[in-house]
């Protein structure tokens, strides 16, 4: 019998989050017969999911925060964190079995440990890009190097600034620019959008009572601050209640918003395991995020048959999205353009319902098995 691939996944990410997630069900929806996972992260607890460690064989291992050097992203500090994560990264590698193919799903600066290993090991590296990258001649240089990378469509200009900005220190602006969008379109890079696995697709929300629902971590660009200041707007006329569920950031110099907050009939939720039950209790979600990549808790919720309510910034989902047909736009960062549009929504139950399951037939095309087919395909049958 074939011996499996064996794929490191390299996670330095100290708290959970979407794009974790998205990674997690990419995984899991791999053949367990042709494939097995060592998992290198900081957070050891956003890996302990049932479903994946039931089906897979899986072996897990916890990375030292590095506190004293956690908190740079450039300069002497950040180089020093990233050699300090590729030695223990290294001291791992050769205590563990033959790795196939090492698998980055944090970006190709994030995951820069993989990339300086690269140099040492030639190891190929699989990369997964969730949001826009820096446009960092690092970084640009780290994608050239890559074996195969899959992205989000949001990231695809930041990923042309950071191979040109590479390849500017090799060639003329023009030629770099060619070379750029060649690179681009070979088999090296690939498109996918996200989406949700049948064994986790949210319950039926309920259409009874208007209960809002936001659901994020509490870095400030998530935008907590934005509902709490809109919900403050409507206190005199507010007919709904909140839950919130919040993942609390740690060890990241980014400025993150404070929670819980003492305000009436808000529930406050940090990372709950009944995710889903307090979902489908709720009936409008929100999202108050700046230019989100790509959304999975508004597809979350939309699969629920929510009403969801998004910023009118050009992100994916309003693009995807029509004003009150199968979602309800306010204008991005105004607290006022959202306090409106709360209030339309938790005033109509009837308009609740109308929209929450035209948005539910929009979830009809992003089932993770046929969104993540590619790059499932690729990691069941990678070939040295």
């Amino acid at each position: 019998m074939r011996s499996k691939h064996h794929c490191l996944v390299f996670d330095p990410i100290s708290f959970n989050g979407g794009s974790k997630i998205a990674t997690r069900d990419i995984l899991t929806l791999t053949n367990s017969t042709k494939i097995k996972f060592t998992i290198i992260t900081m957070d050891r607890r956003s890996w302990e999911n049932i479903h994946f460690l039931e089906h897979h064989e899986v072996s897990i291992y916890s990375l030292p925060y590095l506190n004293y050097l956690s908190k740079d992203n450039s300069g002497c500090i950040f180089w020093l964190k990233q050699f300090s994560l590729a030695l223990l990264l290294f001291y791992k590698l050769i205590r563990i079995p033959r790795v196939s193919y090492f698998l980055g799903a944090s970006g190709p600066g994030t995951d820069m440990a993989l990339y300086l290993i690269k140099q040492l090991k030639n190891i190929s590296i699989i990369q997964i890009i969730h949001g826009m990258v820096a446009p960092s001649r690092s970084i640009g240089n780290n994608l050239t190097r890559v074996q195969k990378a899959f992205y989000l469509p949001s990231a695809k200009q930041s990923l042309i600034n950071a191979i040109a900005h590479y390849l500017e220190t090799k060639t003329s602006k023009e030629k770099s620019i060619f070379q750029c969008s060649k690179i681009l379109e070979s088999e090296q890079f690939q498109e996918f959008i996200n989406g949700i696995p049948q064994y986790r697709w949210p319950s039926q929300c309920q259409y009874n009572r208007p209960i809002i629902f936001w659901s994020a971590s509490l870095l400030k660009w998530k935008g907590l601050d934005l509902l709490i200041t809109a919900t403050n707007m409507l206190e005199s006329s507010r007919t709904f209640t909140a839950n919130i569920c919040f993942i609390r950031p740690n060890n990241t110099n980014l400025p993150i918003s404070h929670a819980p907050i003492l305000l009436k009939n808000f529930k406050w939720y940090q990372e709950p395991l009944d995710l889903d039950s307090i979902r489908k209790n709720s009936n409008i979600f929100i999202s108050t995020s700046q230019k989100e990549p790509f959304g999975l808790s508004v597809l979350e919720a939309m699969a629920a048959g929510m009403c969801v309510i998004i910023p009118k910034d050009g992100a994916y989902w309003d693009t995807k999205l029509t004003n009150n047909i199968n979602c309800i736009k306010y204008t991005p960062k105004n607290a006022k353009s959202l306090a409106n549009a709360i209030l339309y929504a938790s005033n109509n139950q009837n308009v609740v319902k109308r929209i929450g399951q035209a948005a539910l037939k929009v979830t009809e095309l992003y089932h993770a098995e046929h969104c993540y087919e590619a790059i499932i395909n690729y990691l069941n049958n990678y070939s040295c």
